[in-house]
């Protein structure tokens, strides 16, 4: 990776960005494999610390939580008995969007157990201060999550269930949520942006993750990207300048380690 010139770099990082696999960055640059994954690794960890960084004291009030479903190695029915516990099978990216601004505010990568959903609250509690607007869909983990972290005081929390088949349901845990912005509908339309962008997440591909951190580190730069470098449609500007914690665009350098 360090042999790579930088603009050949920002090349091997855009195709990623733009839903390439790595094999296919392979063929359109003809960097090697290897050396595509190394940049991967080492980008995600230099766009988590640039995340960590900016993201903190967030003014978002609302925030929509989802989580998206993906899997490393082999899928959930396909994992033996002694791989249990590994990070092979189902892994979930959570997301924690602001319906206003659209910015990614937290995203974690993990099992969609009580570990991950404790470390995606914990979180949201670190960068967003004041009394939050959280709305999720109804995985019970949340509510345990939320009640060790924030209390019955400290939140205003519902969740949003749709049965099949039938309506609309909603539960209030916490405080009082103002009921017209409760929804999850801004956040599960984002999935769809995340599997077009980033072909682990693509359903029905040959493009999956063969490591966990390679799609951890996947997910960061996306985040990272998504934020402060790409315009987004209906805002013609990025997210973090619509919320005002970024003046202008970043260039895809500043993702580079």
């Amino acid at each position: 990776m360090n042999v790579l010139r930088r603009d050949r770099r920002r090349d091997v990082l855009r195709l990623l960005l733009e839903g390439c696999s790595i094999r296919a960055v392979n063929r359109l640059t003809g960097v090697h494999k290897t050396t595509i994954t190394n940049l991967l690794v080492a980008a995600g960890q230099h766009c988590q610390a640039l995340l960590d960084a900016e993201l903190c004291g967030l003014p978002c009030p609302i925030i929509q939580a989802d989580e998206i479903w993906t899997f490393v190695r082999k899928k959930q029915a396909r994992v033996t008995a002694a791989e249990q516990g590994s990070e092979f099978g189902d892994q979930y990216l959570y997301i924690g969007l602001d319906p206003r601004s659209k910015l990614i505010a937290a995203h974690v990568v993990g099992k969609r157990d009580a570990e991950t959903t404790t470390d995606f609250i914990e979180q949201l509690h670190h960068r967003i201060p004041g009394r939050l607007q959280l709305f999720t869909d109804g995985f019970y983990e949340y509510v345990h999550a939320v009640d060790g972290l924030y209390g019955e005081d400290g939140i205003h929390y519902a969740q949003v269930i749709k049965p099949r088949g039938r309506g609309l349901e909603i539960i209030v845990w916490y405080g009082q949520p103002a009921l017209p912005l409760i929804g999850t509908s801004y956040v599960e339309r984002h999935n769809g942006t995340i599997r077009h962008q980033i072909r682990r997440f693509t359903r029905c591909t040959l493009a999956f993750s063969k490591r966990l951190r390679n799609l951890r580190a996947a997910a960061t730069i996306y985040v990272a990207w998504y934020d402060f470098c790409r315009e987004h449609g209906s805002l013609k500007m990025t997210p973090a300048m619509a919320l005002g914690i970024a003046d202008t665009f970043w260039p895809l350098d500043r993702l580079l380690p």
